[in-house]
């Protein structure tokens, strides 16, 4: 038996679940399971983590996801849940998902042409007692509900399975009976699920919070709620067997399904977008060009030692052509140029950047990296291959007018926004599991401020630091209750947003590479990955950073100008000693990197 649990949510299921990836390995490893299966609800959020986790671990991953089904009349039917059996299945995966968030409508899922376009290459379960089949023969005619198994059976020949669990739940019995009937009626076969959410039995009270803070309830509402079971935990194979000891088949099939599963991401190779070329050279004499004659306009207004510059510039091009990186200079080049063009205040370069003689004399950067030492090789390495990574300052208020240049520039499917996960960070989470227990606030906020005030630090860690925590730790068991509770969900993903700086351009439509995802109550698409996943699987991401001391610059020259004077921002000089004086005060609040206390 090659047993492994087909239907399971991570944390990355927003709505609920609470099964951290690495906790999962474990839990696997522990109980000597060779294949996991990942099938979050409408998005695949953790997969490449998933996946490499997995492989470090020598365990066979399978991807997959719980989708809801749209049948006639714009009617959601019951989630199916979806599992690649190759690379393919996976991009006709990502086009089922990206399909469903860019349609925005009001019921997202799947309806039967999206399905029966990319259903090639995915294996199909019916989705157990939320699924097409449970859901619907608990609330619709017999009839009904077989048309629909018979339609979405039909699509996905010999690759479709009536899953059912068991998991004591209401009226799971009938819902059972109904499933093995439908089988048994269509020549479908069965196979055994546990709709798991959590690793052990014991994390259902956290489950049940995380769905509290979800839905902005208390837990005292949902007493008598249905949805879930303290029985959706991470059962081991015996378990299992011996729950469907009447059904041996619907365990053995596990086993085909795993066996059927054998998705693998391509060997890693960076995938850059192709320069907009304005002109008929190839990228790399353009590439070329435009650096010699930035060179060349650069000194021939100075009286520098050209042969240094010369020396310089041909090596740092020898690297940057090697690796391949000319088309990301030349892009980022461009659109720095297009805000400079169209009065958005743009930054002079800052971080490693800073060091290439090439960026300097392409416009990327304001800085002569010879004139002040810096070094190229912090940047780019032929050592150490890494992408390169500029970060782009613009002016606040003038950085959307950028990103539309680029999505304007390389089409919209091809450019997209990162996402973000927020998550139960120390003092929120127990604020938040404080208001789902119904404690009064005056109480939780005394608990939750007595967590100290430092970056990322974690509940175990304060209790350490903090001897005024820990005693009301150890004597109070409200207090005791909540920080219990709170350390299960800490850290685990709450919610979604757009990452501040960064977005990605793709060589071809982004769905090639990772669904996106749609923000609520925003008119936007987001990537499923985050940015180091981005990263992982070869694509480019390029911060565009919104800044609001440009802004303040950009008006302050502005208001100067209005008065007649004669004021050039890059003349101003590096050594006045009034300056100096006044960053010795410290009196550099407002100004970028100078303002916070350990600068100051």
């Amino acid at each position: 038996m090659n047993f492994t649990h087909l239907h399971l949510h991570t944390c990355y299921s927003l709505g609920s679940g609470t099964i951290r990836i690495e906790s999962l390995i474990n839990t696997a490893k522990k109980n000597k399971i060779k294949s996991l299966a990942m099938t979050d609800h409408l998005n695949i959020f953790g997969a490449i983590k998933f996946y490499n986790k997995c492989v470090e671990a020598k365990i066979k991953p399978i991807i997959g996801c719980e989708i809801p089904v749209i049948y006639r009349d714009n009617q959601a039917v019951g989630n199916i849940v979806l599992l690649c059996m190759n690379i393919d299945g996976y991009y006709n995966l990502n086009k089922i998902l990206s399909s469903i968030h860019t349609s925005r409508s009001s019921t997202l899922g799947a309806n039967i042409k999206l399905l029966d376009d990319y259903k090639s290459n995915l294996i199909c379960l019916s989705g157990g007692r939320n699924g097409i089949c449970g859901f619907n023969s608990l609330t619709k005619a017999s009839s009904d509900t077989e048309e629909i198994i018979k339609d979405i059976s039909q699509l996905f020949i010999n690759k479709f399975y009536i899953e059912f669990d068991n998991t004591e739940r209401e009226n799971e019995d009938l819902y059972i009976k109904k499933a093995l009937s439908f089988a048994s009626k269509l020549n479908l076969p069965i196979v055994a699920s546990n709709d798991v959410l959590f690793i052990s039995d014991s994390d259902y009270e956290a489950n049940e919070v995380k769905v509290a803070i979800n839905q902005k309830t208390k837990l005292d509402d949902r007493i008598n709620q249905s949805d879930y079971s303290p029985n959706q935990y991470f059962k081991s194979e015996q378990e299992m067997a011996s729950l469907f000891s009447d059904y041996p088949e619907s365990i053995e099939n596990i086993s085909e399904v795993v066996k059927m599963c054998n998705f693998k991401l391509p060997k890693f190779k960076y995938h850059l977008p192709s320069f907009s070329n304005p002109s008929d050279k190839d990228d790399k004499t353009y590439f070329n060009d435009l650096c010699v004659n930035g060179l060349n306009d650069y000194l021939s207004l100075s009286d520098l030692e050209k042969g240094i510059y010369q020396d310089r510039l041909k090596r740092e091009i020898s690297v940057i052509q090697s690796m391949g990186f000319a088309s990301y200079f030349l892009i980022v080049q461009e659109f720095i140029q297009w805000a400079k063009n169209n009065d958005v205040p743009v930054g002079p370069g800052r971080g490693s950047g800073a060091g290439s003689l090439v960026a300097f004399v392409l416009g990327i950067t304001n800085i002569d990296p010879i004139k002040y030492n810096l070094l190229f090789e912090r940047f780019l390495n032929p050592e150490r291959i890494s992408m390169p990574d500029f970060d782009i300052d613009f002016c606040m208020n003038k950085r959307q007018k950028v990103i539309d240049h680029i999505i304007s520039t390389y089409g919209q499917d091809k450019v997209s926004q990162i996402i973000t996960y927020s998550t139960l960070s120390a003092r929120a989470v127990i604020r938040d599991v404080g208001r789902v227990l119904d404690f009064s606030y005056g109480f939780v906020d005394y608990i939750a401020k007595l967590v100290p005030f430092s970056l990322g630090i974690k509940i175990d860690e304060a209790l350490k630091a903090s001897k005024e925590l820990a005693k009301e730790y150890k004597t109070k068991d409200d207090v005791k209750t909540i920080i219990d509770l709170a350390k299960k969900i800490e850290g685990l993903p709450r919610g979604v947003g757009t990452h501040a700086a960064g977005i990605v351009i793709s060589p071809s439509s982004i769905t090639d590479f990772m669904p996106v995802y749609s923000l609520e109550d925003k008119d936007e698409l987001i990537t499923q990955f985050d940015k180091d996943d981005i990263e992982s699987i070869g694509l480019v991401k390029f911060d565009i950073l919104g800044l609001t001391t440009l802004t303040i610059i950009d008006e302050t020259v502005k208001l100067i100008s209005k008065h007649n004077y004669n004021f050039d921002l890059s003349k101003v000089p590096l050594d006045d000693i009034k300056v100096f004086s006044l960053l010795q005060k410290k009196m550099t609040t407002g100004i970028f990197q100078l303002e916070s206390l350990g600068m100051k």
